[in-house]
């Protein structure tokens, strides 16, 4: 067993995670490129999100990128023939280190004949030097549509749909919204249509 150590200390697991290899797109919609200490803080925060599937980690910049399920995996090239570029280091693996079936298939790697247009990652963009390649002969299959809805603007909305019933049950309770008369203000009968007396006369 190999087991690779990135700059930070941290110890990569054999076939958990993969070097030089990325997920394309390389951006989840709804998330955003965020500044992590290490490939274990972006792979965790991918854990922390019910969305991601699959995290992607450039140590040059320290982005972590996180993607959903509807993804290909890429394997990145230098441009000009270079040997060395900034996605010649990305760490991408899975939300669950432990789950093989969601580890990187290296296997089916394969590479875009050169007739074809080199796909090329969203993020990072200002990495002018790499190009990638098709890296896994099927995506992965589709999550189900939620609309075109992010879940971010889902959630936000759930959440202010629960806090007004919250406000409006509270509302009603402490007599808010009128509906509610003291017992007082009501004039009891004797059942034949004439008021009673309160009180001594």
């Amino acid at each position: 067993t190999t087991t690779t150590t990135t700059t930070t200390g941290e110890p990569l697991p054999a076939g958990a995670v993969a070097v030089g290899y990325f997920y394309a797109p390389a951006e989840m919609p709804g998330s955003a490129r965020t500044v992590t200490l290490g490939w274990k803080e972006c792979q965790q925060l991918c854990a922390s999100n019910v969305f991601c599937e699959h995290f992607g980690y450039w140590p040059n910049d320290n982005g972590c990128m996180q993607q959903g399920n509807n993804v290909t995996l890429m394997q990145a090239k230098c441009a000009g023939g270079l040997a060395d570029c900034p996605g010649m280091h990305v760490i991408t693996g899975p939300r669950d280190l432990t789950n093989q079936s969601m580890w990187p298939d290296l296997g089916a790697v394969g590479v875009l004949p050169t007739a074809a247009p080199a796909a090329v990652p969203a993020t990072p963009a200002t990495d002018s030097q790499m190009v990638a390649t098709n890296a896994k002969a099927t995506p992965v299959q589709a999550a189900p549509s939620s609309g075109g809805m992010s879940p971010v603007l889902m959630a936000g909305i759930v959440a202010a749909v629960a806090i007004l019933g919250a406000v409006l049950a509270f509302g009603f309770a402490q007599g808010w919204f009128g509906g509610g008369e003291e017992a007082s203000d009501i004039e009891e009968e004797d059942g034949l249509g004439k008021p009673l007396s309160r009180g001594v006369e």
